[in-house]
C-alpha cells in the first residue's frame, strides 16, 4: 500500500487525536520521548558502518602452528625449517589439503617470501 503525502498527513492526525484521547499530558510527552529516542536509534544504526564484515577475525594460528611451536620447543630447531620439512613431506604424499594448511601455517609465522621482506 503506497502512502501519498496527504494521506500520511491524514494518518498522523488520526493517531494524534487518539492519543489526545487516550493520554493525558504527561503520558504524551513520554511518547513522544520515546518515539524520539527510537527515531534517533535507528539513524544512528544506520548510519554507523557494518564493523563485522570489514575485518576477518581469523587468529594468525592453525593447528600447524600449536604443533610446530611445540615441537621446535622440545627440539629446539626454528618452526620454519620444521614447516619446510613437513611441507616436503605432504607434497610428496600428495596431500593437497596438508599443503595449504602448512602453507597458511608459514604465513602465520612469517616464513614464507622472506626475500621480500629483506629489506624491511
Amino acid at each position: 500500500m503506497i502512502l501519498t503525502y496527504t494521506n500520511m498527513i491524514a494518518t498522523f492526525a488520526t493517531y494524534k487525536n487518539r492519543i489526545k484521547e487516550k493520554f493525558s499530558l504527561k503520558g504524551r510527552l513520554i511518547i513522544v520521548v520515546l518515539a524520539i529516542l527510537i527515531a534517533g536509534v535507528i539513524v544512528w544504526q544506520t548510519t554507523q558502518p557494518d564493523l563485522i564484515f570489514s575485518k576477518s577475525y581469523q587468529k594468525d594460528e592453525n593447528y600447524l602452528t600449536l604443533q610446530v611451536k611445540a615441537e621446535a620447543q622440545t627440539t629446539g630447531k626454528d618452526p620454519c625449517n620444521i614447516l619446510d620439512a613437513w611441507l616436503v613431506e605432504a607434497k610428496l604424499l600428495g596431500d593437497t589439503q596438508r599443503v595449504q594448511d602448512i602453507i597458511q601455517a608459514q604465513k602465520f609465522l612469517g616464513c614464507r617470501n622472506l626475500q621480500k621482506r629483506k629489506d624491511r
